[in-house]
């Protein structure tokens, strides 16, 4: 009896052992990542996507219909950020939750490319698993999975295979269900990513190596598929103008060529080697293009060897077309034929298109390993052992680079000493924890390595000027306006230093040169508006404050400087409803209940008055405007006990003009 058992156990372990190991690798890859789960937001686009993006702070009618409307961090994406939103909603700003989720769909990505290459492959469970496990523990990939903003890459490529195989089994068992379905999760990859455009090419792609018949009909098919993909593309194209307008203007087309060929070689060299990984690579610091580095005129000498490798394949296979082809329309997109952004490559390009070259991979190791002359079966699955540890190592690896924005920049710095934007960015993560001299530090090596860094110049003014060090704050924003004169801005802080060293004049003109640059933003109007108000010009304060309401009327602090134009005109039930107004939309605004109290007292409403002062001290116990203003009601009143009490906590908070009055009402009292 307890023989039969161990021969049924046995004959299920055979029987089952590629799902076993699939459930291996899976929670390998899990292991991997979870790491992960202690990292915090980076400053590389998770500000956009989710710490200063208020379209997911709730899934309201208003934010849905803004989401699918508009394209949020130069991408129209409305599915990743509905997806962002689930996970605020849920866990708030906690980036274990988004990274969690990340992980999460990449461990289903994984069963999903194990099903697809089985389909594929005519069910060969070892070439599917081959991939499968690479596709899981890639170095590569971690950009993709550990990153938060890089939700987009997961999500999409879950709906684009899932899309894949419903279109496989449509092929399989003619059933329009599964062409239906393979439509709708279709759509749900564009929406999620607009990567996905290629998705109709990819179906030709499987329709040649499946042989089917090319005619109207197969083509017909494929017409909704494209409809969508013109629709992606072109809300795409809208999102992306003003990045696809960037620096590309100055790389000539032999140099965009040189580019291409050098991304679409290098990405299959850190397939078999990867190794000096780094969340960035900038471009060659050359604009000649005879001076580029040598490796960008072999390229393509290697990529015509290549390709002809691959049409030589088609004596013996269509596999190998399939692969290269697969990864090519893959990774098409992104190889800066049209630049966008600031990198020649990234990690994050090869986490769908890495499927195609892994097939290929197998197959030639598959055959290179079935000569027994050269290898043994052990000796290749230890091969294979061995190259998947050393991917599980390189990957474990890459997960702390991903802990901070420090860890992150450090490390490109690391690898590409000269990087101005990992300086620039290492020192917007010192900027924001208020370590100075290391954002200025980095800030000015960003400058050295590229002095027509625009963004390095902005971001060291504004250091300047948080230390009130206002003349090298307004040199720096002089520089960065000479290099970019468009970005309203960098003329409100120039303003702003202007105003630190006493010049009304010279900020009012910057103030209005911001509102000229951008008539549409609502920050001018109100830092103009408040230099009104400083200077005693409360009419034009007024309108300046309604300007920018009109722009944004949801603004607490703009009702409040609003109230208090009005208060200083001794338009009291004005400023009451203004006051109102930001207090409804900012209730822990306790400025705006100190100042709404001081309304209602001159206009003798003083129980009012009494409560919205003692609510402001309930919120901000250390209130001393709240303490000054009530002791001067009570005084005014007769009620010098309480006076006295409210004006020492007033001295006791910092409030030097309630110590002269306290000396005259309360000493000896």
């Amino acid at each position: 009896m307890v023989h039969k058992k161990q021969k049924e156990h046995a004959g299920f372990v055979k029987n089952n052992l590629h799902l076993l190991l699939l459930g291996s690798v899976v929670l390998i890859t899990f292991i991997i990542y979870a790491p992960a789960l202690n990292n915090q937001f980076t400053n590389w686009d998770d500000g956009a996507y989710v710490t200063q993006n208020p379209y997911i702070t709730s899934l309201s009618k208003t934010n849905l219909a803004y989401i699918f409307s508009n394209p949020i961090a130069a991408n129209y994406h409305p599915l990743t950020i509905i997806s962002l939103a689930i996970n605020n909603r849920f866990a708030g700003l906690s980036p274990y939750s988004y990274i969690l989720v990340n992980i999460l769909i990449h461990l289903f990505n994984i069963l999903l490319v194990y099903r697809l290459v089985l389909i594929i492959s005519g069910r060969n469970r070892t070439m599917a698993l081959f991939v499968a496990a690479l596709f899981a523990v890639h170095p590569m990939h971690v950009e993709s999975v550990a990153w938060i903003a890089e939700r987009k890459d997961v999500l999409y490529t879950f709906f684009f295979l899932s899309g894949l195989i419903s279109y496989l089994s449509y092929i399989d068992k003619k059933e329009r269900v599964f062409y239906f379905l393979c439509m709708v999760l279709y759509l749900l990859s564009a929406l999620s990513k607009p990567s996905a455009v290629v998705f109709p090419v990819i179906l030709i792609l499987i329709d040649y190596f499946r042989k089917r018949k090319f005619d109207l009909v197969l083509f017909a098919e494929k017409l909704p598929f494209f409809a969508i993909s013109i629709w992606i593309g072109l809300q795409t194209i809208h999102s992306q103008t003003q990045m696809i307008a960037g620096d590309m203007e100055n790389f000539n087309v032999l140099q965009k060529i040189l580019f291409a060929s050098y991304g679409f070689f290098i990405y299959i060299i850190k397939l078999i080697v990867p190794t000096g990984l780094s969340a960035f690579y900038p471009f060659p610091g050359t604009g000649d293009s005879h001076l580029l580095p040598l490796i960008f005129w072999i390229t393509p000498l290697l990529n015509v060897v290549l390709i002809a490798g691959v049409i030589y394949s088609l004596k013996y296979t269509r596999i190998i077309v399939f692969g290269i082809l697969f990864y090519f329309i893959m990774v098409a997109l992104n190889l800066q034929f049209v630049q966008v952004g600031h990198a020649i490559i990234a990690d994050r390009y090869t986490y769908l298109s890495y499927i195609g070259l892994l097939i290929v991979l197998y197959w030639i190791v598959d055959r290179l390993l079935s000569d027994k002359r050269l290898f043994s079966i052990k000796s290749s699955y230890l091969l294979f052992l061995l190259f998947f540890i050393v991917n599980v190592f390189l990957a474990y690896q890459r997960i702390p680079v991903w802990r901070n924005s420090e860890t992150l920049w450090s490390d490109v710095i690391e690898k590409i000493p000269n990087s101005a934007v990992a300086y620039n960015n290492r020192g917007l993560y010192y900027f924001g924890k208020e370590q100075y001299p290391q954002g200025l530090a980095d800030y000015t090596k960003a400058i050295e390595a590229n002095p027509k860094y625009f963004e390095a110049y902005f971001n060291r003014g504004g250091i300047y000027l948080n230390i009130n060090q206002y003349r090298q704050a307004i040199e720096d924003f002089s520089k960065a306006i000479a290099l970019n004169p468009n970005y309203s801005v960098t003329f409100r802080y120039r303003a702003d230093a202007y105003n630190g060293l006493g010049k009304p004049d010279s900020a009012m003109l910057d103030y209005n040169n911001a509102i000229q640059v951008n008539p549409d933003s609502p920050d001018p109007y109100c830092n103009r508006g408040n230099l009104y108000l400083k200077t005693g010009r409360f009419d034009q304060a007024i309108v300046d404050f309604k300007l920018a309401l009109d722009r944004r009327g949801n603004d607490a602090q703009y009702w409040f400087n609003l109230g208090i134009a009005y208060g200083n005109k001794g338009n009291f039930d004005e400023a009451i409803n203004c006051l109102t107004k930001a207090i409804e939309y900012h209730p822990g605004l306790y400025e705006a209940l100190t100042n709404r109290a001081m309304a209602e007292a001159s206009l003798g409403r003083q129980d009012a008055a009494l409560n919205d002062w003692a609510d402001a001290i309930r919120i901000n116990p250390e209130n001393q405007s709240a303490y000054f203003n009530r002791a001067m009601y009570f005084l005014n009143n007769g009620k010098k006990d309480l006076a006295c009490s409210d004006l020492q906590n007033a001295i006791k908070f910092g409030n030097t003009a309630a110590n002269a009055i306290y000396k005259k009402e309360c000493q000896g009292h």
